[in-house]
């Protein structure tokens, strides 16, 4: 039942769009909405047991904390981490389902 219940919400997982929510929004330069998305997918990411995208994820944003975006360079960087391990999750729930 409790295994049921894991893989319906793992299954979910890719609908949430707060990945490219981040994405639009450091391309926008707009850094508090940016701060937001990577807030919620460091939320997502920690509810399901997704440790590292959770550790990336709050590096980024601590980073981004206070509005700041005063290195760019660290800011891509820390968004390449996330981008590496939220496809390496997306591709693991592809091969479960």
């Amino acid at each position: 039942m409790v295994e049921t219940r894991i893989v319906k919400y793992v299954s979910k997982f890719s609908d949430d769009k707060s990945f490219g929510n981040i994405r639009e929004n450091l391309d926008k330069g707009d850094i508090p909405e940016a701060f937001r998305a990577v807030h919620t997918l460091k939320g997502v990411a920690q509810n399901l047991g997704f440790n590292r995208l959770y550790e990336v994820s709050s590096a980024l944003t601590e980073k981004l904390r206070g509005g700041s975006a005063d290195d760019p360079d660290e800011i891509e960087r820390l968004f390449g981490d996330i981008e590496k391990e939220y496809v390496r999750i997306i591709n693991a729930i592809k091969e479960m389902e």
